[in-house]
């Protein structure tokens, strides 16, 4: 990556909090170029993948509406992806730990019984709503 060095890999969980990861992208944002494309290669293995401005502090500090609002935008999540959204009412609340608050109003999605053989994804859990 020219001007980083060799050393220096950009990732996207410096993201978090800020951007979310979605394979698709409205035609208002698209048209304001809102959403940028992270992979040119657009067939059905590899879907093209866009990030979306979505930062945490534009969102409710109440533990429902935060919730609401996170599933209204996507229906499931990985938990590294939920905590940057989470840590902040794991604070403010009377849980003690992000488990407590997951387990109050996610639940873990259940696992696809035809899994395709080396996907990546097969062994992480997703949070949908309850």
């Amino acid at each position: 990556m020219p001007g980083v060095g060799s050393l220096y890999e950009p990732k996207l969980t410096i993201l978090g909090g800020i951007a979310i990861e979605t394979s698709s992208v409205s035609p208002l944002v698209a048209n304001a170029n809102e959403s940028l494309a992270m992979s040119e290669k657009n067939t059905g293995e590899n879907p093209t993948t866009y990030l979306k401005y979505f930062p945490r502090d534009c969102l409710l500090s109440s533990l429902d509406g935060r919730f609401k609002a996170l599933f209204k935008e996507k229906s499931k999540w990985k938990l590294d992806e939920l905590m940057p959204y989470i840590e902040d009412l794991l604070e403010k609340s009377n849980f003690k730990t992000a488990q407590e608050l997951l387990l109050t109003f996610t639940k873990i999605a259940p696992k696809e019984n035809e899994l395709e053989e080396g996907r990546e994804d097969e062994d992480i859990d997703w949070y949908i709503a309850k």
